[in-house]
């Protein structure tokens, strides 16, 4: 059991974490911007993840912690993209307004910052290899070879 009260004092149990260990999750898992006991704690940036994994990579419950919260991170992303573009039939005004807030929720994660912005960098990239794959084929069939 963690030294400091914290929300989820037996959901990482299975674990069998020192009580440091369980306070370094909590704070990896809710960053420094969440309010909680009147303090506000911000989420962690895949930078901030990947500084606190270059100071610590000899300790092995913080290398697990890491592994823990890179896979949480990519189902948050993959979650939030099944949203996307998930179609139901007979949608209630509750079922919608629930969508509307869990898409809400996500998209404040910084993880799907860095999915959209990676997406928009895809995307950027794609279309100007199209273009000049496009001008390079206009180039070969305008010569007069």
């Amino acid at each position: 059991m963690c030294s400091f009260q914290c929300p989820v004092p037996n959901r990482f149990a299975l674990l069998k974490l020192s009580p440091l260990t369980h306070g370094l999750l909590f704070v990896l898992l809710y960053g420094k911007n969440t309010v909680y006991n009147n303090s506000i704690m911000t989420m962690l940036t895949y930078h901030q993840l990947k500084a606190i994994q270059d100071e610590n990579s000899r300790n092995a419950d913080i290398m697990e912690l890491l592994r823990e919260i890179k896979r949480l991170r990519g189902l948050i992303v993959d979650a939030y993209v099944f949203t996307g573009v998930i179609v139901l039939e007979n949608r209630t005004p509750e079922l919608s307004e629930a969508h509307r807030h869990l898409r809400e929720s996500m998209s404040a994660e910084p993880c799907i910052a860095e999915y959209q912005r990676m997406e928009e960098s895809r995307k950027r990239i794609e279309y100007t290899r199209r273009a000049a794959m496009l001008s390079d084929k206009r180039a070969r069939n305008s010569d007069p070879d």
